[in-house]
């Protein structure tokens, strides 16, 4: 299945997470998963800029759209901890590591790969197609 794939690096500043969520938007327009994916690329860039060294270098976000899928995902320039999610207690969400947990509600998969040097967190959403589209 051919799909069409778009990549975008941006300064590893906070302010640039506006323009993260503005790209998506933009090339995701009439997509029915379009307000997850914002929300799930919102957290992965804002999780590059704050718990990596991205932050005052750059990351790069790629956004991979198919028949039926999406997958997203942020490249960081590496750091000590490895994304994970949280134990839950008592029914809820520690504090730190609330945005993974709702990328990973969102989302139909996620994943992350590499090391200190640079990790690629994604994360694909998944919808029904009817045929004909």
């Amino acid at each position: 299945m051919i799909g069409v794939t778009w990549r975008r690096s941006f300064s590893g500043d906070p302010s640039q997470l506006h323009d993260v969520r503005r790209l998506v938007g933009a090339l995701l327009t009439g997509c029915p998963v379009l307000d997850d994916a914002i929300a799930c690329l919102a957290e992965l860039a804002s999780n590059a800029v704050v718990h990596t060294k991205s932050r005052g270098d750059v990351f790069t976000v790629e956004i991979r759209l198919m028949d039926g899928s999406v997958r997203i995902a942020v490249t960081d320039t590496g750091g000590p901890t490895t994304p994970t999610l949280p134990p839950h207690v008592r029914g809820e969400v520690l504090e730190s590591g609330r945005g993974l947990a709702i990328v990973a509600a969102l989302s139909t998969y996620m994943g992350a790969e590499g090391d200190e040097e640079g990790r690629t967190v994604w994360a694909e959403l998944r919808w029904a197609v009817q045929d004909g589209r």
